[in-house]
């Protein structure tokens, strides 16, 4: 990662309050080792906890901050002139969320792997107990509270200005409690990508990925059999079908516990470890995920089947007639039906 512009500005409120004051920082921060580690520290914790995906809202009147940012891209106005203005707009939305609080309003514009990325968070404080080196005593010290990070946005600028799907994320409250960082989605403009289809193409990529994991032999004895990661895929699949009967959204932590009881937060963490742009909760999109769904049945004689519908989709089963047609059988399967067919016509 290679920071190119940072800032750090301070808002002032107290929860119950509607007064709101800022203190701007004149210029950007040193870039330099104390810059890097908070930033690297900022990340760590936000791409856990980013939960929702989108874009800018079409409405550069109401919502200005595309806008500017889009300004600053093309050198019309400078990093320090975007921040304050970033500033003033949370710190407004801020004042009409009575229980929402104040902090340093942290802007990074950095690199990563070729890529340009742009991130607004606001940090908190927290006291922390440290020791006088000279005297020994205890002291009471102020520390930025990196692991609650509750209001934060990043940009994908590459696939922001190509329209790509999702270049926006930020950290959004689970459904069902109040939330009072809401007013700092909207100061910038964040609007939810709530296509039921794309979550869950992306839903179906990452659990294949991820039992793909568990299948692994280098687990050893933790490694799950192949009828295990089948049993995952239909329970997943029976967990869609629920959700689309009740007309309900999925709720991407309630999945993750059926995928894994024993470890319940482990796919959702592997969603966000690996990059999957996957809301917290989505619609879900039942031509999708049918894909998932196990087809037994027996058919003459003593030939039973087994196969996903993905199968039937991918045309690597089809049916003709009353005839079932296996496409591209493994060389192991050809093998021992030669073999049979050799040994049976030997026996003649």
């Amino acid at each position: 990662m290679e920071i190119s512009e940072a800032i750090i500005h301070q808002i002032d409120k107290a929860s119950g309050s509607d007064q709101v004051s800022l203190d701007l920082r004149p210029d950007r921060l040193p870039i330099e080792d104390t810059l890097s580690k908070l930033v690297t520290e900022v990340l760590s914790i936000y791409n856990r906890v980013s939960n929702g995906y989108g874009a800018f809202d079409a409405d550069q009147i109401i919502y200005p901050f595309s806008g500017q940012l889009q300004a600053y891209y093309q050198e019309e106005v400078d990093f320090i002139q975007l921040s304050e203005t970033a500033l003033r707009l949370i710190a407004s939305k801020m004042g009409s969320q009575r229980f929402a609080t104040g902090g340093y309003v942290l802007l990074v514009r950095y690199t990563n792997l070729g890529r340009d990325w742009f991130l607004v968070g606001i940090l908190k404080m927290r006291e922390a107990t440290g020791v006088d080196q000279d005297t020994k005593e205890l002291l009471r010290l102020l520390s930025l509270d990196v692991d609650h990070l509750h209001e934060a946005a990043r940009v994908d600028i590459r696939k922001w200005q190509e329209n790509e799907q999702s270049y926006l994320s930020f950290v959004k409250k689970r459904a069902g409690k109040e939330d009072v960082t809401k007013y700092f989605r909207e100061a910038l403009g964040c609007t939810d990508y709530t296509d039921s289809k794309q979550n869950t193409v992306v839903l179906l990529e990452a659990l294949q990925a991820y039992t793909n994991t568990q299948t692994d032999s280098a687990k050893g004895e933790d490694a799950w059999t192949r009828e295990k990661a089948r049993e995952v895929r239909q329970k997943t699949f029976e967990y869609c079908q629920e959700k689309t009967r009740n007309r309900e959204d999925i709720n991407l932590g309630a999945l993750s516990s059926i995928i894994n009881d024993r470890d319940p937060e482990a796919f959702r963490n592997f969603v966000r470890d690996n990059g999957y742009h996957l809301n917290d909760e989505f619609a879900p999109h039942s031509n999708t995920y049918r894909k998932l769904q196990r087809i037994t049945g027996k058919a003459s004689g003593n030939i039973k089947v087994a196969f996903d519908v993905d199968d039937l989709v991918q045309r690597r089963i089809s049916l003709d007639g009353q005839n079932l047609i296996i496409q591209g059988a493994s060389p192991e399967l050809i093998a021992q039906i030669e073999q049979a067919q050799a040994d049976d016509d030997d026996s003649e």
